[in-house]
């Protein structure tokens, strides 16, 4: 711990032994992110584009800062499986959201991340928009896919999008892996 004991916020992560990454994510730890014409990253952009912050982070040293009237990030998932729990996890850090004028809270508006498995099954995280200043927090989504192999009509893809607002959101440690089902690995 970094303050004083209890201080959960400031707690680190202890990895004994070396862990082999099952992040469907590319480049989960954003090294090659934010970096024009990166081929080594998979994250797309749509509106403006996210900045590459090295000052603030919480992880491996840089982050993602989506800000402005449309701004978003997007990872083409790969070998997703149908009928799969998911869990999607991921830092998040926000500084004076507010909504533009004359602009009502509700769907597509805020910071939220889209799920999209591919075959017109559509989740938003979370389900209401949260606006204003969050410190450095980590969020977790589990789902589950539906039972239609994802892909189907198109590629799957998660989108964190930051619509209709203005003040900033860091995104750092973004990270998509399978949850094992006890039922399927007890055979």
């Amino acid at each position: 711990y970094v303050k004083s004991f209890g201080d959960q916020r400031n707690f680190g992560y202890i990895h004994l032994g070396v862990r082999k990454s099952k992040n469907l994510f590319s480049d989960g730890d954003l090294a090659n992110s934010g970096i024009k014409w990166s081929k080594k990253s998979k994250w797309a952009y749509s509106g403006v584009m996210p900045q590459r912050d090295t000052k603030c982070f919480r992880t491996a040293g840089v982050s993602l800062r989506l800000e402005g009237h449309r701004s978003g990030m997007i990872h083409t998932v790969s070998g997703l499986k149908p009928d799969t729990t998911y869990r999607l996890s991921f830092f998040i850090r926000q500084k004076d959201v507010k909504l533009h004028k004359g602009v009502r809270p509700g769907d597509g508006t805020g910071f939220f991340v889209r799920v999209d498995d591919g075959n017109n099954v559509v989740r938003n995280f979370p389900r209401r928009a949260f606006y204003g200043s969050i410190p450095w927090t980590r969020w977790e989504y589990i789902y589950r896919t539906s039972s239609k192999k994802p892909g189907t009509s198109y590629t799957p893809y998660i989108h964190f999008v930051l619509r209709h607002t203005s003040g900033q959101v860091w995104v750092d440690k973004p990270e998509l892996v399978e949850i094992p089902d006890p039922k399927k690995s007890s055979k």
